[in-house]
């Protein structure tokens, strides 16, 4: 099980960067020259999501207990 989960774990935050970093882009050319404040928000939203990606992906690679603990109730939660 570990052999095959371990890169799905890798991939799956790969496409999360891939989608935010996206979604970034979008936000700064439709909502930007609408609001900036709103961008603002929306942005620091984002980059908050990113830190939390980053912060996931170091707790993985230092085998940690907790990741464990969320990655069972990610699917258990995912799996309805």
């Amino acid at each position: 099980m570990n052999d095959i989960f371990y890169p799905f774990a890798i991939v799956i935050y790969f496409l999360l960067l891939l989608i935010s970093c996206t979604s970034q882009a979008v936000l700064f050319i439709l909502v930007r020259p609408v609001s900036k404040s709103l961008h603002r928000r929306i942005n620091k939203i984002v980059a908050e999501l990113l830190w939390l990606e980053l912060i996931v992906l170091v707790d993985w690679w230092a085998n940690l207990k907790v990741l464990k603990f969320f990655f069972k109730l990610l699917f258990m939660v995912l799996s309805f």
